[in-house]
């Protein structure tokens, strides 16, 4: 029912003037108004027609109001009672208020005021009854439906799971077999964007080389970056394609706990154990506050840490943390506040080193102009050298037209092009 709902009042009255000063106290008010002057015939209308507030006098033939009263209360629980009675201290009004038949006592002759305010708190109580019954439905609703969801999730886990541990199971037991093996299964999903992969591998390798890690580490750290998202296969396109913050509570969980469908996929890949090791723990937090295990400090592996600020900074930096686009200083800063909690501050400097360089080199190539681009008037931030590395104009030459033509010259008699900077 909603809030345009015309809702229906009756009164239960054996003296006609009071049945008549009540329908003067409605005319024009929104709700439905019902006078009744017998007990019977009230249970016959309620019997046939919704009835939200019941107003009721007490002494009365036939039937008297409190017979009346429990009656709709047993038959009707939702339906707001209100006893209207000159008999303030009588046995019957006690006895209804303490068993509950009645919310609500208003003593004749009443103030009009009063009444109506009366009335319109009992049909706020039913429409908060209402709303409650109406939010249970939906409650049950979508725990059944979180349930199929739930027991879709498992199937879906399981059937990826099978399909991934099947295919290593056919592989050679190499481990260049494997994992060409499993980058082709999970590759082969539809929904996997493997150039977020592949970027948190780039971004990874050159964390483990500014950390001065082997080659051997480097190499698992790089591969493990290119399938860290091997875990949100069983979740479907959804939950990969939604931003962190735009997850609900449930898909948030099942985001972070994507490493237990990692480990159970990968358990059997015994010679990726380094690589798997790193997969696994991506979301564990030095302070131990991390999932699914909890690990803290030095229990969480140097790779897992480097997978986690990669796949942090590609977040921040393509709106899948919280749909905005930061730059390279903004994801930076957002990353820092975390740094000494979900990583160690060693891994965040390295990630520092390792952007301020890629800043440093996307602004070379900004900068980077060809010939047909100079104008008069520019100057050279580098100087420009042939192909044998002869100086052809120095730094902070000042660009005119005939430098313009000797250049283009060259390029077109060796057939070359030239990478010219400007301050």
């Amino acid at each position: 029912m909603n809030s345009e709902q015309q809702y229906t009042i009756l009164f239960l009255d054996d003296e006609t003037n009071i049945l008549r000063s009540v329908k003067r106290l409605f005319v024009g008010r929104k709700h439905k108004l019902v006078i009744v002057d017998d007990g019977q015939k009230a249970l016959d209308f309620m019997q046939n027609n919704p009835v939200h507030v019941v107003v009721s006098d007490v002494k009365m033939p036939n039937m008297s109001g409190d017979v009346f009263l429990e009656k709709v209360a047993e038959s009707y629980p939702n339906t707001h009672r209100i006893v209207l009675s000159g008999f303030a201290d009588s046995d019957v009004i006690l006895r209804l208020v303490n068993n509950g038949k009645i919310h609500r006592f208003i003593q004749k002759p009443w103030v009009n005021d009063a009444l109506l305010s009366a009335v319109e708190e009992g049909i706020a109580k039913f429409k908060l009854k209402e709303d409650n019954v109406s939010l249970q439905s939906q409650l049950e609703v979508q725990n059944k439906r979180l349930q199929t969801l739930n027991n879709t999730l498992e199937e879906r886990v399981e059937l990826r799971t099978l399909q991934v541990k099947t295919s290593l199971k056919q592989a050679k037991q190499g481990a260049h077999t494997i994992k060409k093996v499993l980058l082709n299964t999970f590759t082969s999903v539809n929904f996997i964007d493997i150039t977020r992969g592949k970027y948190v591998s780039t971004m990874s390798e050159k964390l483990a080389a500014v950390l001065k890690l082997d080659a051997k580490q480097t190499s698992d750290i790089s591969f493990a970056g290119l399938i860290h998202e091997i875990g949100m296969l069983p979740l479907g396109d959804k939950v990969y394609s939604l931003a962190y913050t735009k997850m609900s509570p449930s898909e948030q969980e099942l985001y972070l706990n994507q490493a237990k469908n990692a480990k159970h996929m990968l358990s059997s890949a015994n010679q990726l154990s380094g690589i798997n090791e790193s997969v696994f723990n991506q979301f564990e937090y030095i302070n131990g506050k991390g999932f699914p295990e909890k690990l803290s400090g030095d229990e969480i592996p140097l790779g897992a840490q480097i997978i986690a600020v990669a796949r942090e900074y590609l977040r921040y930096k393509t709106g899948l943390y919280d749909l905005q686009q930061y730059n390279s200083t903004v994801a930076l800063s957002k990353i820092h506040n975390y740094a000494g909690i979900h990583y160690s501050e060693e891994v965040y400097d390295a990630l520092v080193k390792v952007v301020e360089n890629e800043d440093l080199l996307e602004k070379q190539k900004n900068d980077c102009l060809s010939s047909s681009d100079l104008k008069p008037g520019m100057v050279l931030s580098e100087g420009i050298y042939n192909d044998k590395d002869i100086l052809i104009m120095p730094e902070s030459h000042v660009i005119d037209e005939a430098c313009i033509t000797k250049l283009q010259k060259i390029e077109q008699e060796t057939n070359t092009k030239f990478d010219i900077f400007i301050r």
